[in-house]
Protein backbone atom coordinates (compact mmCIF):
# COMPACT_ATOMS: atom_id res chain seq x y z
CA UNK A 1 0.00 0.00 0.00
CA UNK A 2 2.78 2.46 0.75
CA UNK A 3 4.22 2.18 -2.76
CA UNK A 4 0.84 2.86 -4.31
CA UNK A 5 0.50 6.07 -2.31
CA UNK A 6 3.67 7.33 -4.01
CA UNK A 7 2.97 5.89 -7.48
CA UNK A 8 1.69 8.89 -9.41
CA UNK A 9 1.47 6.95 -12.69
CA UNK A 10 -0.85 4.24 -11.35
CA UNK A 11 -2.92 6.68 -9.34
CA UNK A 12 -3.42 8.71 -12.51
CA UNK A 13 -4.69 5.60 -14.35
CA UNK A 14 -7.20 4.63 -11.63
CA UNK A 15 -10.92 5.12 -12.10
CA UNK A 16 -13.24 6.56 -9.44
CA UNK A 17 -13.35 3.20 -7.63
CA UNK A 18 -9.58 2.69 -7.59
CA UNK A 19 -9.40 0.17 -10.45
CA UNK A 20 -6.59 0.22 -13.02
CA UNK A 21 -7.34 -1.08 -16.54
CA UNK A 22 -5.80 -4.49 -17.28
CA UNK A 23 -4.23 -2.97 -20.40
CA UNK A 24 -2.13 -0.69 -18.17
CA UNK A 25 -0.89 -3.65 -16.13
CA UNK A 26 -0.24 -5.70 -19.28
CA UNK A 27 1.96 -2.93 -20.66
CA UNK A 28 4.45 -3.19 -17.78
CA UNK A 29 7.77 -4.65 -18.98
CA UNK A 30 7.82 -7.39 -16.34
CA UNK A 31 4.31 -8.51 -17.28
CA UNK A 32 4.67 -8.24 -21.06
CA UNK A 33 8.03 -10.02 -20.81
CA UNK A 34 6.28 -13.21 -19.76
CA UNK A 35 4.97 -13.54 -23.30
CA UNK A 36 1.90 -15.35 -22.07
CA UNK A 37 -0.23 -12.36 -21.19
CA UNK A 38 -2.82 -12.06 -23.91
CA UNK A 39 -5.58 -9.61 -23.07
CA UNK A 40 -8.03 -10.98 -25.63
CA UNK A 41 -7.82 -14.48 -24.16
CA UNK A 42 -8.08 -13.07 -20.65
CA UNK A 43 -11.54 -11.67 -21.36
CA UNK A 44 -12.85 -15.17 -21.97
CA UNK A 45 -11.37 -16.39 -18.66
CA UNK A 46 -12.41 -13.58 -16.32
CA UNK A 47 -16.09 -12.83 -15.71
CA UNK A 48 -17.14 -9.24 -16.26
CA UNK A 49 -17.56 -7.43 -12.96
CA UNK A 50 -20.26 -4.80 -12.75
Amino acid sequence: GDNLCKDIYLRDKMDEQGWVPISVIAAFNRVSGFGIFNISSLWSEVPLLM
